[in-house]
Order: structure tokens, then sequence, then C-alpha cells
């Protein structure tokens, strides 16, 4: 094929230009922009709304063998600029000093821009033997709402192993914790500030449970995740200062390592704040893959080969698409990207510039060992 392709960090900066901040501007143009390249380059794509405006993108290559797909998979939307002032323009998509600049610049636009730069090269050479699939979903950032329309849909082939393009600076990780947000709300009875005796304080309540859950221990523990947490992140109550609240909310966030069973947590947590009513409101399950998988062997051997480094067990705290997908495709995944994690949801986010192209070389490679592309 003799279309001549962007390099990886042009792509990187020009999706850094065009705002995708969930609900707010939507991923619409993101989309559109990677899809008007694969398609040039010979790729089936489909968009899979998540809503109005917010697209998932799913392109396919396909192979001259039946069989399982491989599949780069990254997401579209940013958190939004936060209320710190930014030194420099947040879509500015500059390159200076080394470092992309402008909010997706690490998480992940640059990771997308790498896909698309090894997909368009696999699509550019004689035809695989098994098929390529980008998964590039919207509404990640919130819940993974993305992965999880695309699995209500039904619409993804059978996949045999994936990439999933988060931010880790090309360090290979095997897995992270799962997700468990819960609400715990506390019931009390009204009355007259001035009498508080008649009635019965929810937030005296909610705050009893909130030094009682600060103080959970769990049992489980993970060799290379370590040990799940619980963060107590938002607290609701009372309608004014003289009326005795009938009514407070507790919102959490507990991060699972494998074999947690959520219901299992929930009830541990209810019998240490035995006044709450607690509900699950986001539960998404840790992923882990064993190195000595066949497929992850091989792949810890390129990248080690590929970044000069050898590949260590090392997983993540946060929740990625992954969390979705591989439960859905039975398929080993693989965390790999260019940002730099520190960087995600960052004021001022830059990702270092030559990490694009090494990205887009492991990518690659990776791609073609699986599709045999020789």
């Amino acid at each position: 094929m003799s279309q001549k392709f962007p390099a990886p960090q042009d792509m990187a900066r020009q999706l850094v230009h065009l705002p995708s901040i969930g609900p707010e501007h939507g991923e619409a143009a993101c989309a559109a922009f990677c899809a008007g390249l694969l398609e040039m380059a010979g790729f089936d794509v489909k968009m899979i709304d998540l809503a109005p405006g917010r697209p998932n993108l799913v392109a396919v290559l396909e192979g001259s063998q039946s069989g399982a797909m491989f599949c780069l998979s990254g997401h579209l939307d940013t958190v939004a600029l936060g209320q710190a002032k930014w030194s420099f323009d947040p879509y500015s998509g500059e390159i200076r000093d080394g470092r992309l600049l402008g909010r997706g610049s690490s998480d992940m636009k640059s990771g997308v821009a790498a896909m698309l730069a090894a997909a368009m090269r696999l699509a550019a050479g004689p035809r695989p033997k098994a098929g390529l699939i980008l998964v590039l979903t919207a509404g990640e950032e919130h819940g993974l709402n993305g992965a999880k329309a695309l699995a209500a849909a039904s619409v993804l082939p059978e996949i045999g192993a994936m990439v999933v393009g988060e931010p880790t600076a090309n360090r290979p990780l095997l897995g992270h914790k799962g997700g468990l947000w819960f609400h715990a709300e506390f019931h009390g009875k009204a009355a007259h500030g001035s009498m508080p005796q008649l009635g019965d304080s929810a937030i005296i309540k909610a705050a009893k449970a909130v030094i009682s859950l600060d103080g959970f221990e769990f049992d489980e523990d993970h060799p290379v995740l370590g040990g799940p947490t619980l963060n107590m992140g938002v607290i609701k109550g009372g309608q004014a200062p003289n009326i005795v609240p009938d009514l407070c909310r507790l919102e959490c966030d507990v991060r699972l390592v494998p074999g947690m069973d959520p219901d299992d947590v929930l009830e541990r947590l209810g019998r240490a704040a035995p006044q709450a009513v607690i509900g699950n409101t986001n539960y998404l399950p840790p992923v882990w893959c064993d190195a000595a998988e066949p497929w992850m062997a091989t792949a810890l051997e390129m990248v080690s080969g590929l970044t000069g480094r050898q590949a260590q067990s090392a997983g993540a705290p946060y929740v990625t698409d992954a969390s979705v997908l591989c439960p859905l495709l039975a398929a080993p995944a693989l965390i790999i990207g260019p940002g730099q994690p520190e960087q995600a949801h960052q004021v001022d986010e830059w990702c270092d510039a030559g990490l694009i192209e090494q990205a887009a070389e492991i990518y690659y490679y990776l791609a073609a060992d699986w599709c045999g592309v020789k």
C-alpha cells in the first residue's frame, strides 16, 4: 500500500488538539479522525454509540484465515481540565523539550496514536493470517461505560489476545485491581434543631460508621497487586443547621484484588457499619494474567527486547477497559502504553514524545507476531 500515513507523534498531537472531555465535548471528533485514517488503510470501521455524539470505534482488518483476532484497545475520552490554571494551552499538542503537552497526552491519546500507527503499518504489508481489530472506546473515564455498551451490543468477534494502551511509560503490566463503588445510607428522625433530643441524627450515625470503616482491615493479599483499599470519597447529609438530619449518605470506593467476591465484601463492610443500608453502585472486576501464560510469556519477551528492560511482574491500582473486555472475550490482556502514569489526570499533563514512537514499534511487533506477518 503506497499511502503514506502521519507519524505517531503527529497523530498524537492532532488527537490532543481535539477536546474529548466526556459528556462536555464527546468523542466524535477524535473517533472521526481515527476512522478516516483506518478506512484509508483498509480497515472496516463501525461506530457503536454510547450516547449521541459519543461513539465507540471498532475497526477490523480481516485475516486470510479464520480464527481469533488480535486486539489493540484504548479510550478516546479524557477527564476535565481541573480547577488550577495550566501553564500552557491544554489543547496545543505542542512538543517542547521532548514532551508532548496537553490534556490526554499521557492518558491516553499518545497510546491511541501509537496503535493507529502500528495498525496502519501492518495493513500496508502482506495480508495477515489472523485478523487485527482496534477497539477505541468512549466513556472510559466514568465507569468504563463505552466498553460496557460494546459488551451489551455483542459486536466484537473472537479475540485471542489484547493490548490495552493505558499509560505505563511502556512498562508492561499483567493486570490491575478491580473497583467496587458502594453507597451507605443512614436513616434517622428529623426534629427541630433547638430540640435535638426529640430527633435521631443520621449524620451522627454516619460519622460513627466512618470511624469504624476507617479502621477496616481486609484479609486478602495479592503477591503483586498487594492488598485491597477502601476510600470514603463523598458524604452528604442534612437540610439546614436548625434541622436534625434524617438522612445521610456515604459513597465509597474499594479496590479489589483477584479472588474477592463483591457481595462478600459488602456483607463484611455492612457488619462493620451495622446501622448502614449498603448498596452496590458499580462493580468492575480485577484483571490478572500469569506471566507464564503462553502468549503473555512471548509478549513480555518481545517487549523486553524492544525496550532493553527486563520485564517484571507488575500491575496497576487503577481500572482499565480490560475489566470489561477480558471477561467478555476470555482473552489475556497486556497493559502497556507510552503515557506517564503519574501524569494521568494532572494539570499540565505531558508525555515523553520518544515513548510514543517506541510504543508504536511494540504494538506493531506484538500484532505482527500474532497475525502471522513476517
